[in-house]
């Protein structure tokens, strides 16, 4: 026996229909429904199958279709807030080189770090929580800081010369320990 479809359906012609789906949607049981609105058990359950469930599963596509979207664009914001936040750091660490000022210099390394942390965070490389376990030097990301890390070591021996000095904690670089940098280049 085919199910009924379109103006014989008496659920669809009903003049309370919204309330009937509603109900229907909200966990309403197909018997109390039906004694609700005065519909009988079987055109009830027809109802649901055949009108009512393809209207959910458009409803459905539609929602996870916009929920894709607003991930989506997310990410998207949460990638150029990342962007936005390395060139700053490498601004900083750009002035730092330029003024000399080694203080600087490792804040700004300091914000580097805080960025790949933030970073393997939101991809789940770094995980929060109890135990965490990470492989920096594997990582796609930690690979690309660690060659940025390198241009500028490469490009200023004497800034890595001085910024050891200032991690070691023993106070003023030595203008010796500058120079043997600059001779190496």
């Amino acid at each position: 026996m085919a199910a009924v479809r379109g103006p014989q359906c008496k659920a669809c012609k009903h003049g309370k229909r919204e309330q009937i789906d509603h109900a229907l949607v909200t966990g309403g049981t197909i018997r109390n429904v039906a004694k609700r609105f005065g519909l009988s058990i079987g055109g009830l359950h027809r109802h649901q199958a055949d009108h009512l469930a393809p209207a959910a599963d458009a409803a459905a596509t539609a929602i996870v279709a916009a929920g894709e979207a607003y991930e989506a664009e997310v990410q998207s914001k949460t990638a150029r807030a990342i962007l936005t936040k390395i060139k700053d750091a490498e601004r900083q660490m750009a002035g730092a080189e330029e003024d000399r000022d080694w203080g600087a210099a490792v804040r700004a390394i300091a914000e580097f770090r805080s960025i790949w942390m933030d970073v393997a965070k939101l991809t789940g490389e770094l995980k929060t929580g109890p135990t965490v376990e990470v492989n920096l030097t594997a990582s796609p990301a930690w690979l690309a800081i660690e060659a940025r890390f390198a241009q500028l070591r490469d490009a200023r021996p004497e800034l890595t010369a001085e910024l050891r000095w200032l991690a070691s904690g023993e106070g003023d670089v030595p203008r010796q320990a500058i120079d043997v940098a600059k001779e190496r280049r």
